[in-house]
């Protein structure tokens, strides 16, 4: 920086004794002390702002400048003052100066200061050049002087123009107390302070930093709390964009849904948190105090019927409680009711499974044990619901479960059923005449005979009244009286390894005699 100070850079004088500088709002004074009769200067002039390299740190950007000439020179009627900035470009002052024979003081123009100031202040590394004809000295000849004017930042030595970026800034959830701000957009050997806010008005230095990434815990959970950065290169300050951030627990992930006929079971994946409330169709059914249970089951809802879902976790803050987001909505439809099945016998080996279709169903499946403890798959049916089973043997009991399943895949709860395996059952037709009920019963593959039950009554007690072996008549005229009623059922029997084997009752029918 050069030497010169403005006006009073005569008063640094090497033979000077003492310095004494006072000030009194709003004066000032400056006093040298010296026994020496050599207190002179040879400058030919003094300038305000100074010649060369000037801080301007806490210049007022309206004051005059000035220029103080030797007493060897002297300024004339013809003085004419030249601003050159750093383009080089001309400005005249015409207007807005004084000078006696020794000072000048000059305003300088709107349209010069429009280049060298900024937000009031001048720009640090601007330059600008006075030049003052006009002048002559003690011997008339013409004089003039031309100086140039750099500014200065008098804090940092700043001397040269810079142009900042604007930093940007992002923010994410380190943990549930402290965040990362990443950076970007930087400076090279750029510092930058990182503030805080929790009304976006009152900002707090907390850290300063030059790496792109920075994790701080200055935070409190659940309050909003705003981030920003300020560059710190001399006296240009840019902030970066302004972000926010509320620490809350995380997003509740990975819900899992599976179904019956009457309940769904949810699952999620677990956040580090207090609890958990579950919402059904937007309305909150269950709140979960404890952070490590990940599972729900929710019952006594209705077979075939779509509901939505969705969880968040909570964590109480004193009193309060912060709520992370909800996980993603999913729509889930209960299992069908559980089918209804019959077993039939259709052969001596042969027995028929009968499904009853159920709203909602799309597939029944079949699954079949000799013992009713281990079960395997025999069938899955769509269209056709009766399913024939063959090669059974005549004696064993034979087990089923059905299931019914949506296209989603949920299955309603196994129905299971089981039958011994007979002989066919067989029909049978009546008719009276002349208080007779006639019998007739259609015969059946490998029966050994049949037998007819009769009652007077549908729910009475049946009793045995004729068993007829397979190579007799198989029609019977029973005697009755007439204008009584009568019920009948038959079945058919069996024997194997000398054991009677039979079949199941018919369906009663009934007839009055005549």
């Amino acid at each position: 920086v050069e030497p010169n100070v403005g006006h009073r850079l005569s008063m640094l004088d090497i033979n000077a004794d003492k310095m004494s500088y006072g000030y009194l709002d709003p004066y000032s004074a400056m006093s040298i002390y010296t026994s020496s009769e050599n207190l002179n200067n040879n400058e030919s002039f003094y300038a305000f702002p100074t010649p060369g390299y000037f801080p301007v740190n806490n210049m007022d950007t309206n004051l005059m400048w000035s220029v103080l000439l030797n007493e060897k020179y002297k300024f004339t009627n013809k003085v004419k003052i030249t601003l050159y900035d750093s383009n080089n470009k001309e400005y005249k002052i015409t207007t807005g100066y004084a000078y006696k024979s020794t000072d000048l003081y000059f305003q300088l123009p709107k349209s010069f200061k429009s280049k060298i100031i900024k937000d009031k202040k001048f720009i640090i590394g601007e330059t600008c050049k006075v030049k003052i004809t006009g002048i002559m000295d003690d011997k008339y000849n013409t004089y003039e002087i031309e100086y140039p004017i750099t500014f200065i930042n008098a804090k940092t030595g700043q001397y040269e123009k810079i142009t900042l970026k604007k930093p940007t800034i992002e923010i994410k959830k380190s943990s549930d107390y402290s965040v990362k701000v990443i950076l970007s957009n930087t400076d090279e050997k750029q510092k930058y302070i990182l503030e805080k806010s929790t009304d976006n008005k009152n900002w707090t230095k907390i850290d300063t930093f030059t790496s792109e990434e920075l994790n701080t815990k200055s935070i409190k959970f659940g309050q909003k709390t705003y981030f920003r950065v300020k560059t710190t290169r001399y006296d240009y300050k840019k902030y970066s964009n302004t972000v926010n951030i509320k620490v809350k627990p995380n997003k509740v992930k990975n819900l899992k849904v599976s179904s019956g006929t009457n309940n769904i079971k949810l699952s999620w994946d677990k956040v580090s948190t207090t609890g958990y409330e579950i919402y059904m169709n937007n309305k909150k059914i269950k709140t979960i105090s404890d952070s490590n249970t990940i599972l729900y089951n929710k019952k006594s809802l209705k077979a075939n019927t779509s509901y939505k879902f969705k969880v968040r976790a909570y964590k109480k803050v004193g009193k309060k409680k912060v709520y992370g987001s909800f996980s993603d909505e999913i729509s889930f439809k209960t299992a069908p009711s559980k089918p209804k099945v019959t077993l039939n016998i259709k052969d001596f080996d042969k027995m028929n499974i009968k499904i009853t279709s159920v709203k909602g169903a799309n597939k029944y499946i079949i699954e079949h044990s000799l013992d009713g403890n281990e079960y395997n798959s025999l069938a899955t049916v769509t269209d056709e619901l009766n399913y024939m089973v063959s090669d059974l043997t005549l004696g064993n009991t034979y087990y089923f479960r059905i299931k019914a399943c949506n296209s989603k895949g949920s299955c309603s709860g196994f129905v299971k059923v089981s039958k011994k395996q007979t002989i066919k059952t067989p029909s049978f037709k009546l008719e009276t005449k002349s208080k007779n009920v006639i019998i007739t019963i259609n015969s059946v593959n490998n029966a050994s005979g049949y037998e007819i039950y009769r009652s007077t009554s549908k729910k009475g007690k049946y009793s045995l009244v004729y068993t007829i072996l397979k190579d007799e008549e198989l029609t019977i005229h029973d005697k009755t009286k007439k204008g009584e009623t009568y019920y009948y059922k038959v079945r058919s029997f069996t024997s194997l390894d000398e054991k009677k084997i039979n079949s199941d009752y018919s369906s009663i029918k009934s007839i009055k005699s005549k």
